[in-house]
């Protein structure tokens, strides 16, 4: 599980996500209801607001948490939620184990 804080009291409205661009590619989306990720090959979430379960994780607002390889479902578990994520993938013709 990842938490996030912001220090000295200031505001961000910044969610980045950094990738080698020549081997892989990452969009930061927004998500208001339970949804299934696409198989990347991992990605990230961070949790804006309301409760949210990512396997067997309950995660709640300023929380977050990575997964890797296939189809996870993040499941909003209250009338309204909202949190951003990221899945990340390899462009065509590279591997992790291409990768250093």
């Amino acid at each position: 599980m990842v938490k996030a804080k912001l220090t000295e009291g200031q505001m961000s409205m910044d969610f980045n996500i950094m990738t080698r661009l020549d081997v892989c590619k990452a969009k930061v989306r927004i998500a208001e209801r339970t949804f299934t990720t696409f198989g990347s090959r991992g990605g990230v979430v961070f949790v804006i607001n309301g409760a949210w379960q990512l396997g067997d994780k309950l995660l709640t607002t300023d929380q977050g948490a990575c997964w890797f390889d296939g189809r996870h479902t993040l499941r909003l578990l209250q009338p309204q939620g909202k949190l951003l994520f990221s899945e990340i993938n390899w462009l065509a013709g590279h591997s992790p184990d291409q990768v250093q």
